[in-house]
């Protein structure tokens, strides 16, 4: 996507790519391998990129719940990539999500727990991982065997 709708710009000596612009993305037609259905969701995203909504300073003015259920509005940002979005824009270390079911099962599966978690008992044991509680999910995500390959 990055050489098809990006700019090339050179970095340390070495000709690359960046990631497209909102407005280049809102002209994308196609992409090899994207499925067309995919076409209009990436075409609403960068609408809100280019309204501003995606922007850092706009998502740290709110609760990162907030800035979650705003982002989950766009079609396709269910609540594990606005939490991927809340947490790299805004840079919240702190910012538990817990509505993706691979994390809970990642959770689950490192502390033994043989019952599927709630939010409230999630948010109990996240409570341990202060001031960290975003990392600590991300982390034992990671290493669980079936967050290694997501």
């Amino acid at each position: 996507m990055s050489e098809l709708y990006g700019t090339e710009f050179e970095l340390s000596g070495t000709r690359t790519s960046c990631v497209p612009t909102p407005s280049r993305l809102q002209g994308m037609e196609s992409m090899p391998g994207l499925p067309a259905e995919s076409i209009p969701r990436l075409h609403a995203v960068a609408e809100a990129a280019r309204r501003g909504w995606l922007d850092g300073g706009h998502l740290r003015a709110m609760a990162p719940e907030d800035a979650q259920g705003e982002l989950q509005q766009l079609s396709g940002i269910g609540p594990f990539y606005s939490s991927l979005i809340v947490i790299r824009a805004c840079g919240h270390a702190d910012a538990p999500n817990f509505g993706e079911p691979r994390s809970k099962a990642a959770v689950q599966a490192a502390y033994g727990i043989d019952h599927e978690l709630s939010d409230a008992e999630m948010l109990v044991l996240a409570e341990y991982w202060r001031p960290f509680r975003t990392w600590v999910a991300v982390t034992i995500r990671a290493l669980s065997p079936s967050g290694a390959a997501q």
